[in-house]
């Protein structure tokens, strides 16, 4: 199953060596996909299987003695992807390509000389440049070219070639390659299947497959496991932590309420008490962030400072977020249709060194969203709290403006914890 990690094996090469209808042959290397290439010489069209997913046939030994056979004119091979040479016949007489040469040329049979041996003639080769090229010794035999001009009268009379009859002139003895312009190959690469590539890489496929079934099943059990703890989560907030946030322990009442109120609310609030248990949590965070000063000590430290950027940066380290609890009445209510208009509570904050207040603060709701949620009307007594988003000051009026986080806001419904501060009780 490792071997799956490794790179892929490098995949051995395979040739090919094919013809057109011509009898040109063409040699290369397989690629992945089929090859639809054109003979270079005459153009027809040549279609090259792809590599065979099989491995190579093994190659029978040969015998030492056995010498390797003579290839004939017809299976000459230029090694490369590069064409090779053409058999004889392709210039005969009436299997000519369509080219034009520089003379015409009529090939006869074996002509043996005064010692009874045939005469080999330089054959032509095909050069990647396809100039006239110089001969080069061959293999093959061939007939004797003797020029008409200079024929022996003394010798028997045999049949010549005519090769220069028109001109007269001795044939050259440097072989003519036509001229031909070599088309590109065309090499089309199929994209690899999907099945391809999975049987290529089973056993990694394999491996992963196996990893996430364990992992599904594992996370699954998990899973349940924590659903079956719920209800005992939700049941012991209920108890214990509601006890410990009557009794003033906030410290100890809000873990335990903050995971209890995450009980019920992934069972969907299908739980007896699911709502004491939320508001619990809510009032024991708010309890257990309380600012350590009150709000006129609060503002009278923040009219001291020399600048309002020393002040902000106290006011981010010490008292941002931090919660303040309020009980005062509702003074206005928004008027309709008046977006700008917000709730406002007949609370105000007055402080200053001496005899007389030289400051005063007031609290902005707006965008607060416990009082638009709930509504309250004009003159209700309201008990709340929330936690501190700024402290800033009014230009206009001179006036503190103590703004809220929108969010945090939440009704006080245990006077026994706010008793345990010192709050005066409702009697």
């Amino acid at each position: 199953m490792l071997k799956g990690w490794a790179p892929a094996a490098a995949t051995e090469s395979q040739s090919y060596l094919v013809a057109c209808a011509q009898g040109h042959r063409l040699r290369g290397d397989r690629a992945e996909g089929y090859q639809a290439i054109r003979c270079p010489i005459c153009g027809l069209g040549i279609f090259v299987l792809p590599r065979s997913p099989l491995p190579q046939p093994i190659q029978p030994a040969t015998k030492a003695n056995i010498s390797e056979p003579r290839r004939s004119v017809a299976s000459w091979e230029v090694e490369g992807p590069v064409l090779s040479d053409p058999p004889l016949d392709a210039y005969s007489a009436g299997n000519r390509p369509d080219y034009a040469t520089d003379a015409e040329i009529e090939w006869e049979d074996e002509i043996p000389d005064q010692t009874g041996q045939t005469v080999v003639e330089p054959a032509p080769s095909l050069a990647s440049s396809m100039e006239p090229v110089a001969p080069q010794p061959t293999s093959f035999k061939t007939s004797a070219v003797k020029p008409a001009s200079t024929a022996d009268a003394s010798g028997p009379t045999t049949p010549r070639s005519k090769v220069g009859a028109k001109s007269g002139r001795a044939p050259k003895s440097q072989a003519l390659v036509p001229q031909t312009s070599v088309r590109p190959t065309i090499r089309v690469v199929v994209p690899e299947t999907w099945s391809a590539w999975a049987v290529r890489r089973r056993n990694v496929l394999i491996f992963g497959g196996v990893l996430l079934i364990v992992s599904g099943t594992v996370a699954l059990r998990l899973r349940r496991q924590h659903l079956a703890e719920l209800p005992g989560i939700a049941e012991i907030g209920r108890i214990d932590g509601l006890i410990a946030l009557d009794a003033g322990e906030f410290a100890k009442a809000k873990p335990i309420l903050l995971r209890a109120a995450r009980a019920v609310d992934e069972m969907g609030g299908e739980y007896e008490g699911a709502e004491e248990i939320r508001q619990g949590a809510r009032e024991a965070a708010l309890f257990a962030d309380l600012v350590p000063e009150s709000l006129e000590t609060i503002l009278d430290e923040a009219g001291s400072r020399d600048s309002q950027a020393d002040w902000q940066k106290r006011f981010e380290t010490l008292y941002r977020g931090r919660s303040i609890i309020l009980d005062a009445q509702i003074a206005a209510v928004p008027a309709e249709g008046s977006p700008k208009s917000a709730y406002d509570l007949d609370y105000r904050v007055y402080f200053g060194r001496g005899p007389k207040p030289t400051g005063r603060g007031r609290v902005d709701l707006s965008g607060f969203e416990l009082f638009e949620l709930s509504k309250p009307k004009l003159g209700d007594q309201v008990r709340f709290g929330a936690r501190l988003k700024a402290i800033t000051s009014d230009e206009s009026s001179g006036d503190w403006v103590i703004s809220l986080e929108p969010e945090s806001g939440a009704f006080i419904t245990h006077e026994s914890a706010l008793t345990s501060l010192g709050w005066p009780s409702g009697e």
